[in-house]
């Protein structure tokens, strides 16, 4: 008897087992990650605010995760359901608070950016290196080697949740 699942997508592993009465036989054992999301996506990132981490899942089966920093808790990351709605190269962020304002920023030729709500965002932030620790304006700010990765991995309409 044989059992998969058709969209198994991970390795095997082969070993020699004995049974009562017969020599050596060699069974292969599937090996995969455990089924941790939801199934009833191909593709989801989960971003969990508590930890400072985002979960790319596929399958239900997680292929990637790595800190993140999220919003500030005076400018929070909202906690929303939504899907990834535009994919951007490169861009600039700029903020106003009004003229003078010590919470106004520019910051240009971002990388990897994935437009998830309205003004927000996870994209690479080259100006900081202290991921797992809230550090934005409510963006979901990434290292650049893993701004990558999810950028090139993520497509239009890749179901995207933040949550504490």
């Amino acid at each position: 008897v044989v059992l998969y699942d058709p969209n198994y997508r991970g390795s095997i592993s082969l070993t020699q087992i004995y049974t009562q009465g017969s020599g050596p036989e060699l069974v292969s054992i599937p090996v995969a990650p455990v089924v941790t999301g939801p199934i009833d996506k191909d593709k989801f990132i989960d971003i969990d605010v508590s930890e400072q981490r985002l979960y790319a899942y596929e399958r239900g089966r997680i292929a990637k995760t790595f800190l993140v920093s999220t919003g500030t808790y005076k400018y929070p990351t909202p906690y929303v359901t939504s899907t990834v709605i535009k994919k951007i190269p490169k861009m600039d962020y700029r903020w106003s608070y009004g003229p003078n304002h010590p919470d106004n920023y520019f910051l240009p030729d971002a990388k990897y950016n994935l437009r998830f709500l309205a003004h927000y965002y996870i994209h690479n932030a080259y100006w900081h290196n202290n991921f797992g620790h809230r550090m934005s304006h409510g963006c979901i700010n990434v290292g650049l080697k893993d701004s990558e990765w999810i950028y090139n991995w993520a497509e239009m309409g890749t179901a995207v949740e933040t949550h504490q």
